[in-house]
This record gives C-alpha cells, sequence and structure tokens, in this order.
C-alpha cells in the first residue's frame, strides 16, 4: 500500500518529444510508455492528476 493517496504530476511538453535531439513534436513511443507507467500508477489505487505543459 503506497503511502500516497494522490498524484499531481506536471510534465513539460518538451518530455513527450522523447529522444528527438531537436525537441520539436510528439514521440508516440514515448507517450505510450508514459501511459503504460501512468496506468500501472492509476491501477494500484492511487488517484493521478496530469498537467502537460503550461508554459
Amino acid at each position: 500500500m503506497s503511502k500516497y493517496k494522490r498524484i499531481l504530476l506536471k510534465l513539460s511538453g518538451e518530455v513527450l518529444s522523447g529522444s528527438n535531439e531537436n525537441h520539436v513534436g510528439i514521440n508516440f513511443d514515448t507517450v505510450k510508455d508514459f501511459a503504460v507507467k501512468l496506468a500501472e500508477i492509476r491501477n494500484s489505487g492511487i488517484e493521478l492528476s496530469l498537467v502537460i505543459g503550461g508554459g
């Protein structure tokens, strides 16, 4: 059992470009990896809020 009930995760839009050296656009493999990991967190019973970008 996690000690956290809720998590707020803020990611820069740039992180979604993955290893793209120009940091432009979206790398769908990176997005899929994030989605799988976030689903694991959510399925563990933790409430998850996600903010992407904001600048």
